[in-house]
């Protein structure tokens, strides 16, 4: 493993065409990647000038999957390549000013489609998948698309799925919210980046894993810090104690309602904040509750950075801002927004505080 840090050099490049085709004019590009958030990477795409054939094209409404790849890039002063990002997304509406003679595209990755693809039927399906992995190819390939491999980081193929209500998708029902819950459970969350699908722990989206963190500089010729804010927050996300509620219609079409729930852990407070989530769905073997709660445990501490663009740093690398007064560790990055419109990064990090 390796730091990485961030240069403070050159300038910044856009583009934005679909299905690797149509190359637009780029006014504007803000790529957004956040691990707590579905669909995890957002892309909002400034395009001009307006066009009957482009507005044809972007239509998020006549394609299955309208694929725009967005493209931002980094050069030194004198052209050389500091790097980029590049993001085949699915388009997801697409806004038209007149006046200013541009279009907003925006676009998300493609767990978008498994939100998108329901059971469109008065009766349940068995899926007949006994294990999560393939439970969750089964749902990639119904919504998605056939063919695609599916990268298991969290062992999902030793995790069973028996008969019964937990392999069933009832009607109406997404092919996301048949797998969101079990996934969860398992400790994971399932990311396409490109197109592809991975399944990882929470914490550990995909990226190169051969640095494990990055430092930024507030000082001296290094410096690319513009500013550093801390918020320790009781509402929100944070939490000690949670209960799941599980009120769903089985099979049967009998009604069933059942709870799961996670205390303070061993050596913490009494209950500080509690909070309850609710599924349709029949519970998952393991506790769920004990899952979100250690989630829960990690947020209410979060740090905000922003600094000048660098696309090395990514969502579940250790960040590290070194001060005049000596480094901070600010714990691991959960979401980075990276802004063509003034070559600025926003990082926001997150750090598990103990309850003293």
């Amino acid at each position: 493993m390796s730091q990485s840090t961030v240069r403070t050099t050159g300038s910044f490049r856009a583009s934005a065409s679909i299905d690797n085709d149509t190359l637009f004019k780029t006014h504007d590009v803000t790529i957004s990647v956040d691990i707590d958030r579905i669909d995890w990477i957002t892309a909002d795409v400034v395009i001009g000038p307006i066009s009957d054939t482009v507005l044809a094209a972007l239509d998020p409404r006549t394609d299955f999957a309208q694929l725009v790849t967005v493209e931002m890039s980094q050069t030194t002063d004198a052209g050389a390549s500091l790097g980029g990002r590049s993001e085949t997304l699915v388009c997801r509406s697409v806004q038209v000013d007149y006046l200013a003679d541009t279009i907003t595209v925006r676009a998300a990755s493609s767990e978008s489609l498994l939100r998108d693809a329901i059971h469109a039927a008065t009766t349940p399906l068995d899926t007949g998948q006994t294990t999560l992995r393939n439970l969750v190819d089964y749902a990639i390939q119904n919504a998605y698309t056939a063919g695609l491999t599916l990268t298991d980081r969290i062992s999902a193929g030793s995790v069973s799925i028996p008969a019964g209500d937990r392999r069933m998708l009832m009607p109406g029902e997404s092919y996301w919210d048949l797998i969101e819950q079990e996934v969860n459970a398992a400790g994971g969350r399932l990311y396409f980046t490109n197109g592809l699908p991975e399944l990882s722990p929470r914490n550990d989206p995909p990226r190169d894993r051969s640095i494990s963190g990055v430092t930024l500089y507030t000082h001296g010729p290094e410096a690319t810090v513009t500013s550093l804010t801390q918020t320790l927050d009781r509402d929100g996300d944070w939490a000690n104690a949670i209960v799941v509620q599980y009120d769903y219609q089985d099979t049967n079409g009998d009604r069933i309602t059942s709870y799961q729930a996670a205390t303070p852990p061993g050596g913490s407070p009494q209950q500080t904040r509690g909070s309850r989530v609710d599924y349709d769905r029949a519970p998952s073997s393991s506790n769920l509750a004990t899952q979100i709660r250690d989630r829960a445990l990690t947020r209410g501490r979060e740090f905000e950075v922003t600094a000048r663009i660098d696309f090395t740093v990514v969502p579940g690398l250790a960040l590290t801002i070194d001060r005049p007064t000596g480094p901070m560790q600010l714990g691991m990055i959960r979401s980075v927004e990276y802004r063509l419109s003034d070559g600025e990064m926003t990082i926001r990090s997150q750090i598990g505080q103990p309850i003293e």
